[in-house]
């Protein structure tokens, strides 16, 4: 019998979503193994979420019933709504490290509600961390992009990648060989090296 769980309220900002796709990230191993402190299980992992958007809250404007978005790793976060409790992380737009965040699973809203991942039909989640799938990215390529991709992509862009820069990249596994790409495609010479192949054995599926 398929287990269920009760998802926080739709709230104003939030959107439901079908879900169709979801990517494999080694954080979904390393939560299940309890391998970051205890999990809170019951948990459903799955951070590299793509699907359709089902029902959207009333104030959701750049979103509507039936667009195909994508969902990371970060679900809500406070967006410096508070003034009487103001965060510096998310007003210097560290998102992540905004002191309420709550992440894709394995988290709590400040109402003490779990959220849960992937792994499941349907999430409901902040509007401002869905993302319209461009039309011509098929669902199955978009979803790792949503964590594995976002991880290496991110220091790249930040780090002004250009045409001809060497750029080091340990590792050519799940994260390594997507950035390899990026470099390439941002005109950079990828310089990679191998990782210990005894470290990914316990991933194997």
């Amino acid at each position: 019998m398929p287990a269920r769980y009760e998802p926080p309220p739709l709230g104003a900002e939030d959107v439901e979503i079908k879900i169709s796709h979801c990517g494999i990230c080694g954080s979904d191993v390393h939560t299940l193994e309890s391998g970051w402190g205890p999990a809170k299980y019951p948990v459903v992992t799955g951070n590299e979420i793509v699907g359709e958007v089902t029902a959207a809250g009333s104030d959701v404007k750049h979103l509507a019933v039936g667009d195909r978005v994508g969902v990371g790793a970060m679900v809500w976060a406070c967006r410096n709504k508070d003034l009487n409790s103001p965060c510096d992380e998310y007003a210097d737009g560290f998102d992540p490290y905004c002191k309420d965040v709550v992440m894709a699973y394995n988290s709590l809203y400040k109402d003490g509600s779990k959220s849960y991942g992937g792994y499941a039909d349907f999430v409901r989640v902040s509007s401002d961390y869905a993302f319209k799938i461009p039309e011509n990215i098929p669902s199955d390529e978009a979803a790792p992009l949503l964590y594995a991709g976002v991880t290496v992509f991110a220091p790249l862009r930040r780090e002004g990648v250009k045409p001809g820069d060497r750029v080091g990249v340990i590792g050519i596994g799940g994260l390594g060989h997507l950035a390899i790409q990026f470099i390439r495609a941002m005109g950079g010479i990828p310089v990679a090296s191998l990782a210990r192949p005894t470290k990914s054995k316990r991933f194997v599926l």
